[in-house]
């Protein structure tokens, strides 16, 4: 059983019969609006770590890897600092949460790892935007990195189709 599998259909897909609706099942039962409504937010939630995902795997691929077979002269390890690190905590989330129907058991499994992970990406952000601003005074790394956006925004209009 998983979160979604075990949540209530939504209204419009349950099936209509001639009997007038019951106080207890119709479309103003409170608890039934409060299941649709946690269905909704667990959509979105998926929805939302799925993204984040793609976004940190794209930006690896798009930006970091051309970068550095380029060479240009770029702090990566200051700049992206731990993102693998994020990516494969945030997959290893995203996939509990698909196969459970308990959100806060698997938050709090990853609770640990989730705070040691993301303590060091905190840590890193200061300096990280440091960096950016620096790289943003060098014209060398500017171009580089505009193309490397240009390809990027490629990428998104192809997927978008």
């Amino acid at each position: 059983m998983t979160l979604l599998s075990s949540q209530p259909k939504p209204l419009d897909s349950v099936p209509v019969s001639d009997e007038a609706p019951s106080a207890a099942r119709g479309p103003e039962d409170p608890e039934q609006r409060m299941l649709e409504k946690r269905l909704k937010v667990i959509e979105e939630l998926l929805q939302t770590e799925e993204d984040y995902i793609n976004d940190l795997q794209m930006c690896i691929n798009e930006i970091i890897v051309p970068l550095q077979k380029k060479k240009v002269n770029v702090d990566f390890e200051g700049l992206f600092g731990n993102i693998s690190s994020v990516i494969d905590l945030s997959q290893r989330l995203l996939n509990g949460l698909h196969d459970t129907d308990s959100i806060g058991v698997v938050f709090l499994d990853h609770k640990d790892e989730l705070e040691e992970v993301y303590k060091l990406y905190c840590q890193n952000h200061d300096d990280a935007i440091s960096l950016l601003e620096t790289y943003e005074k060098d014209e060398n790394i500017q171009r580089h990195v505009l193309e490397c956006l240009e390809r990027l925004r490629c990428v998104r209009v192809d997927t978008a189709f």
